[in-house]
């Protein structure tokens, strides 16, 4: 088994390394020669899988072209934002693939959200209303390249606010299950270009769920969390220290969750291998069809972005 990893940026480089620690064969593809090698006559082997660690913009072609060819595949958040390519979910040809394929949500292995989603669960709440802030400085992201080489400010190739921080989006989804998007609000900056340097998504559901998100990725202050409220709840989860405090039923909450981002793409990817390798013990909560809601919604607000 190899795995064919497409592009050559920090993601890509970081999934390589983990690779090579556990000796794997790994074939790197840079980004520009991506579709021409899929396109090609070359055979991929049907025992190969590969990881797309390519700019955005090109996750719907390698998507496709990867379920023609019948390859498994771990694609780095977000999935597909071209409103057609959420059609191959209901192309009964492409659901071999897809269902042993994942999505690079590695959030979904955050214990602290974890240990929310089990709580809303455990105490089936319908009536809530959640807020989720996300808040970073894009241009200390990725320090060895000028501001204007960053794909993350390329409405082109898929950059903005919403798309590089669609985590909170996914792991809203994880929680609480399916949600509708009410409203979109974005602004931009004039040295931002044509993307979203800040958006808001309000959310809700036909359980009476409510709910705000908000990311921006022009603000000089860190920061993320989470906070639900229900009727006996109150909770909040800053994933920034691993912080959850909160009350239930007059129950203080004061918990610490350890979450190491380079050990959950480890956890998130070895699974995606170790599934396709038949171990039935193993079933990856970023596989593709565990994140459909996710998918459209993430989907849905991106192209309802209006600058």
């Amino acid at each position: 088994m190899r795995l064919i990893v497409f592009g050559s940026g920090s993601i890509a480089k970081q999934h390589q390394k983990n690779l090579n620690e556990l000796n794997y064969e790994v074939v790197s593809i840079r980004e520009r020669e991506t579709i021409s090698f899929l396109t090609s006559n070359e055979l991929i082997p049907k025992d190969d899988l590969c990881v797309i660690c390519t700019s955005t913009y090109l996750h719907d072609e390698i998507v496709y072209l990867l379920c023609k060819k019948e390859i498994p595949f771990y694609c780095e958040k977000p999935f597909l934002l071209k409103k057609q390519s959420l059609e191959i979910y209901e192309d009964l040809k492409f659901k071999k693939t897809l269902k042993k394929s994942c999505i690079g949500f590695n959030l979904r292995y955050h214990p602290g959200l974890q240990a929310l989603k089990d709580i809303i669960k455990k105490h089936k709440c319908k009536d809530l209303s959640f807020e989720i802030n996300v808040c970073s400085d894009v241009t200390t992201w990725r320090q060895n390249r000028p501001i204007e080489e960053l794909y993350s400010l390329d409405d082109s190739r898929g950059g903005g606010a919403l798309s590089e921080l669609s985590h909170e989006l996914d792991y809203a989804t994880f929680i609480f299950g399916e949600l509708e998007v009410e409203y979109v609000s974005s602004i931009s900056d004039p040295w931002l270009g044509r993307v979203d340097g800040s958006s808001k998504i309000l959310l809700k559901s036909d359980r009476n769920i409510h709910g705000c998100i908000s990311v921006n990725i022009i603000s000089p202050i860190l920061n993320r969390f989470i906070s639900i409220s229900a009727k006996d709840l109150y909770l909040n989860l800053n994933l920034v220290s691993g912080k959850l405090t909160g009350e239930i039923y007059k129950e203080i909450i004061n918990e610490e969750f350890i979450f190491d981002r380079n050990e959950s793409l480890k956890q998130s990817l070895f699974n995606f291998i170790k599934f396709n390798k038949g171990q039935t013990n193993i079933e990856p909560v970023n596989q593709v069809y565990k994140c459909t809601l996710s998918s459209k919604v993430i989907n849905e607000a991106y192209n309802r972005i209006a600058l």
